[in-house]
C-alpha cells in the first residue's frame, strides 16, 4: 500500500512476466537419413578434383557437404546505406564518451546551484501551466511547498542497454520488447542524477516523476529507481504515468497542470521538449525550435535538457511522425533534412 499526496490510495500489483518457452522444429534423430542418396555422388566429385591436383575454395567445399555459410554482416533491415546500423554512433557516444557523463553531471550541478534562488522567490515557478493559473495570485503561489519535476527516461535512468540489444539483433523499438526491458527494473542512474535528488531531499524539495512510461509497468519502473538511489522505499506515489489516468496522455501537459495546483515547480529536468511544454500534434521540427526559442530565457535557469541522440520528439518529427512507415521512408526523410 502506498502513501499518495494526491489523495488517491492505491495497491500496485506487481506483474510478472514469464518468458515464453521456446518451441524447436522437430528434426529427424538420423541426419543420415536425408544425406545418404547423395553421399556417394559428392564423395566421388571430391575425390576427382583432389586427385588432380586441384584445392577448392572453402565456401565451395562447405557448399558440397551442405555446410551453412556463416556471415559476420548485421541483418539488412537494421543497416543503413552506409553499412552501419543509424543509432550506432549515437549510442556509443552515450554509453563510452567522457563527454556525455560531463554534460549530464554539469547540467545536474547547475541545476542543484539554482534550488537555492528557486526556493527564496516566492514568485519563481519553471511550469508555463502554473504560471498563468497564478498570474494573479502570486501569494497562493507563494504558499504551495516546493518541488521538482523530472522525465524519467534518458534523465535520471539509462535504458541505452535496450537501444545496444535493438542493434545487436537488427530491431527497432517495439512497445512489447520495451516493457519486458522495463519489467527487468535493471536500467542504471544517469551520471549526477542521485545527487541531485539527494540535494533535493536535503532542500525539502519534493521530486515528481512525469514520465511516458505505460501504466501497467509503474510498478517495476519504481522499484528501478528505488534500486538506483532516485527513490527511497517509503517514498509517497509521487511517479505520474501515461495512462494512469483517462486525461494523462503522452502530452505531459495535463500531469504538469495537475502538479501546479499543488506544488510550486522550481524545475523541470528532460531530455525532450515536451517534458518541458506542450506542441500540439505532430509538431515540426521548425516548429520545435520556434518553441524552444520562445522559451530560451528558462533554458540553465527553470529548465534543464539532458542529451539524447538516441530517440525522441525530435526524430520522430523528421519523419512526419509516422513511426510505422519502413525504416527506408524514415531515412530518406530523415537524409532530407540535412543542411550543408
Amino acid at each position: 500500500m502506498l502513501k499518495n499526496p494526491f489523495g488517491r490510495t492505491r495497491n500496485i500489483n506487481h506483474r510478472l512476466c514469464e518468458p515464453a518457452e521456446l518451441k524447436w522444429d522437430q528434426v529427424n534423430d538420423d541426419p543420415f537419413y536425408e544425406l545418404a542418396p547423395m553421399l556417394s555422388k559428392r564423395v566421388v566429385f571430391l575425390a576427382m578434383i583432389l586427385l588432380s591436383g586441384f584445392s577448392l575454395p572453402t565456401d565451395l567445399l562447405n557448399a558440397a557437404w551442405g555446410v551453412p555459410q556463416v556471415t559476420s554482416e548485421e541483418p539488412k533491415a537494421n543497416r543503413s546505406e552506409g553499412g552501419a546500423h543509424e543509432d550506432l554512433d549515437a549510442l556509443l557516444w552515450l554509453q563510452t564518451s567522457a563527454e556525455f557523463a560531463a554534460i549530464t553531471r554539469q547540467t545536474f550541478r547547475l541545476a542543484e546551484m539554482n534550488l537555492g534562488p528557486a526556493l527564496v522567490d516566492p514568485t519563481w515557478t519553471a511550469s508555463v501551466e502554473q504560471q498563468r493559473m497564478f498570474t494573479q495570485q502570486p501569494r497562493k503561489l507563494a504558499a504551495l511547498p516546493p518541488a521538482v519535476i523530472l522525465d524519467v527516461d534518458e534523465t535520471v535512468l539509462d535504458n541505452s542497454a535496450y537501444q545496444a540489444r535493438l542493434i545487436a539483433n537488427g530491431g527497432e523499438f517495439d512497445p512489447k520488447t520495451w516493457n519486458l526491458f522495463v519489467q527487468e527494473e535493471s536500467a542504471i542512474a544517469v551520471p549526477g542524477a542521485v545527487e541531485f535528488i539527494e540535494a533535493c531531499r536535503a532542500a525539502r524539495v519534493t521530486v515528481l516523476y512525469v514520465t511516458n512510461r505505460e501504466y501497467e509497468v509503474e510498478y517495476a519502473t519504481r522499484r528501478n529507481l528505488v534500486k538506483t538511489g532516485l527513490m527511497e522505499e517509503d517514498d509517497p506515489d509521487v511517479l505520474l504515468t501515461k495512462n494512469e489516468r483517462k486525461p494523462w496522455t503522452s502530452d505531459k501537459k495535463s500531469r504538469r497542470t495537475h502538479l501546479a495546483g499543488q506544488y510550486r515547480i522550481l524545475m523541470i529536468l528532460g531530455d525532450d521538449l515536451n517534458d518541458f511544454v506542450s506542441l500540439g500534434k505532430k509538431p515540426t521540427p521548425e516548429h520545435r525550435r520556434k518553441m524552444a526559442a520562445r522559451y530560451s530565457d528558462r533554458w540553465g535557469r527553470q529548465w534543464m535538457a539532458l542529451p539524447n541522440p538516441n530517440y525522441g520528439g525530435w526524430e520522430r518529427s523528421l519523419y512526419d511522425w509516422e513511426d510505422r512507415a519502413e525504416r527506408k521512408a524514415k531515412l530518406k526523410l530523415k537524409r532530407s533534412n540535412l543542411r550543408d
